[in-house]
């Protein structure tokens, strides 16, 4: 039988301490091969603003030594397990999980070890989806992503310097680029601006409390 490539938890937890669990799992996990090792990305997580933000996807990589990061200093690597953030009520975080080849666990160990490290959190696992509120098939998360930083501008803004954001997070999320990028990316702008549109002045749901 397959392991099952998708998980749901549910827990109160602030969004860097996601990242500073992908780091001790990273540290628990048997290295992808005698000649990789695991590193956290896509992007740095370090500093006071490194913390992830609601629908971006955090991903533990398999990394040969020596090979360069990517454009923007984005981590190389494959994708090996994809950690999606989600807004819920109150304070809580739904966290969507993905498994990719390069992961030696199944996803059900994975979620014991988060659920051991934040033993003092109740957490809640399921094997479906979190609810969204957009009627019709939901948006990708990387999508919602790319939604939430039109929104914030205070100015309509050049959207191409979000395109390798977009790119990664799209990458971090499904596991590789999309066939045809730079269109991909185009279609999700047109989305993402249409769904601004319809909800005219945008609120943004409140963020978990931040690390």
């Amino acid at each position: 039988m397959n392991a099952r490539n998708f998980l749901c938890v549910e827990l109160e937890v602030a969004p860097g301490d996601i990242v500073r669990w992908l780091c001790a799992l990273a540290a628990d996990l048997p290295k992808p091969s005698r000649l990789r090792h695991w590193a956290v990305g896509p992007r740095d997580y370090r500093g006071p603003q490194g913390a992830p933000v609601l629908y971006e996807t955090v991903a533990l990589y398999a990394v040969t030594p020596g090979e360069p990061p990517r454009g923007g200093g984005f981590v190389s690597g494959d994708v090996a397990l994809a950690v999606t953030l989600l807004p819920l009520h109150r304070r809580r975080l739904a966290l969507e999980l993905r498994r990719w080849s390069p992961l030696p666990a199944t996803l059900d160990v994975i979620a014991q070890h988060l659920t051991t490290h934040f033993a003092q959190v109740c957490t809640m696992t399921s094997g479906a989806a979190t609810p969204q509120d957009w009627p019709g098939a939901p948006p990708l998360a990387c999508n919602r992503w790319l939604e939430r930083q039109l929104a914030a501008e205070p100015q309509p803004q050049n959207a191409n310097r979000l395109y390798p954001l977009w790119l990664e997070q799209y990458r971090a999320l499904r596991g590789g680029y999309p066939a045809d990028a730079k269109r991909s990316f185009r279609a999700a702008l047109q989305g993402c601006r249409r769904r601004l549109a319809q909800s005219g002045s945008p609120t943004l749901p409140a963020s978990p409390r931040q690390a």
